[in-house]
């Protein structure tokens, strides 16, 4: 008899562990807050599991990095400037990398309880760099017209790029809005502890870049040669950032 009630106990404690794990490895059954220090930037993300070989995750990050102000040669552009100034002027401008975006993301364990995996999905927003700036003399004070002459129009790698007011503020944008991305990492972002630790490699494809000036877009001309293929400046910055690289260290704490 002690037997049979010795079996009854432990069908009934299998079950009911099977039916906790299964409440936890269930959407929302349990929950994940991480710190995440990525360069995508500071950003914060909710995580939770799909069942005992992915996890879902969402969240947001922001990398705001500024540089000062400097002095640029314009002397490429000395036809077009030194008539209307006498001179040719420097660029004295500031540069600004703005990147914003939210994700979305899947994590696949190939073993239920092991932390290597491999993540998809996708981020949403926008990468940026603006650059400010003005044309100056030699003493770093605000360029005076000819009398006669316009603000002219300096061609950069193919672009017109107006003066007007001596000014020229420039916006890059780097891709598009939805960007996919693939990564391996180790850990796990819906952690059994209290606390955890998750690293990840991987890369996003951002897209093909626009120039804007004053939010207006500016058309690539085929003017010198130039075309598609044939950008210098600013298709040499922009085009390594194509598929931005992704390096992302996390701190995961359990909610419940």
């Amino acid at each position: 008899m002690k037997k049979h009630y010795l079996l009854v106990i432990i069908v009934f404690a299998t079950m009911g562990f099977s039916a906790l794990h299964a409440q936890e490895t269930a959407p929302f059954g349990r929950m994940n807050l991480a710190l995440r220090l990525s360069t995508m930037g500071v950003g914060l993300e909710l995580a939770t599991p799909l069942g005992r070989h992915v996890d879902a995750r969402a969240g947001v990050d922001a990398l705001p990095f500024s540089l000062g102000y400097d002095n640029y040669s314009l002397n490429s552009y000395a036809a077009d400037l030194e008539p209307a100034f006498g001179y040719v002027p420097e660029y004295r401008a500031k540069g600004k990398l703005q990147m914003v975006h939210g994700h979305l993301l899947a994590d696949i364990y190939p073993s239920a309880h092991g932390i290597f995996h491999i993540t998809a999905g996708a981020f949403v927003g926008t990468s940026r760099v603006r650059i400010q700036g003005t044309m100056v003399d030699a003493s770093n004070g605000p360029v005076t017209l000819l009398p006669g002459y316009e603000w002219p129009v300096i061609n950069i790698d193919g672009y017109d790029v107006t003066t007007d007011d001596g000014r020229a503020n420039l916006d890059l944008m780097l891709g598009n809005t939805v960007k996919p991305y693939v990564g391996i990492g180790l850990g796990r972002a819906v952690t059994q502890r209290g606390f955890g630790v998750k690293f990840e490699l991987g890369v996003l494809y951002q897209g093909d870049y626009t120039l804007k000036q004053d939010g207006r877009t500016l058309n690539l001309k085929n003017t010198d040669g130039a075309d598609d293929k044939d950008i210098e400046l600013i298709g040499e910055y922009a085009e390594w950032a194509n598929w931005w690289p992704m390096v992302n260290l996390q701190f995961t704490f359990r909610m419940y």
